[in-house]
């Protein structure tokens, strides 16, 4: 089962698609038969969300990029399991997100929320703090944009293509010191990715049109303002 954004884009993986803990899973069409896969999910929904590709008659091998937005299991456990499938693939993430990754470290990654153990794996493109964008492809135009607040590397992806999509994933998490949670960066993204004027915002559970989006984002901009979206997370496990 699978979701059509427009055409080239399409949700693979999600809490009703995949798994109940699992982010929205994306794969994009590029020329030539190359694709992009923008989150991966927790790795409880793996099988599923492989099914969901394979019903698309989409190769994984064929899948180029696996584009992370930050660490947090939801978003990126199943990344070992991708790689699995897809194995001359490049992964891309931002530092510092990138480096927990590796590392697994169970605090940055929420893993210890569930009680699982992060596999860790290896990043091809680890994209530097003072790196504000990178471009993964032209036609259509795809840009990783870095817009942290909810972890001090998140960043969103902007597609221009048969429309503008901005998958936006947990822009609006909470925010906590253990993933360098910033409130003014976190307002500071949420300004800009409004200023991107998809035709959709994707997050990690839904998309939204632009009003909605707009509206959504000026209530989290209150909370933030507020100091209401500070957490944290696992302290009862510790």
């Amino acid at each position: 089962m699978h979701y059509t954004i427009c055409r080239g884009v399409y949700v693979i993986g999600g809490r009703e698609l995949s798994h109940v803990i699992d982010n929205n899973v994306f794969i994009i069409e590029l020329p030539n038969n190359r694709y992009i896969l923008f989150e991966t999910g927790s790795g409880l929904g793996f099988l599923n969300t492989l099914r969901n590709i394979l019903e698309l008659s989409i190769n994984p091998k064929n899948i180029a990029y696996i584009a992370i937005s930050h660490a947090h299991i939801e978003s990126s456990g199943a990344t070992y399991n991708w790689l699995t499938v897809a194995p001359n693939t490049y992964t891309v993430m931002h530092e510092p997100d990138a480096s927990f990754s590796r590392k697994g470290d169970p605090l940055y990654t929420c893993s210890c929320l569930y009680n699982i153990e992060y596999r860790s794996y290896p990043i091809s493109i680890s994209i530097p703090l003072y790196k504000a964008k990178y471009i993964l492809s032209d036609k259509p135009y795809v840009e990783l944009i870095h817009a942290p607040g909810h972890t001090r590397g998140f960043m969103i992806l902007y597609y221009q293509g048969a429309m503008k999509l901005a998958l936006v994933s947990d822009i609006f998490g909470p925010l906590s010191s253990i993933w360098g949670s910033s409130k003014k960066e976190y307002i500071t993204s949420l300004n800009m990715a409004m200023d991107l004027e998809a035709d959709r915002y994707c997050t990690s559970v839904r998309c939204y049109d632009k009003r909605t989006f707009y509206e959504l984002s000026t209530k989290y901009i209150e909370l933030a303002e507020k100091d209401e979206l500070w957490v944290k997370p696992c302290q009862e496990n510790m």
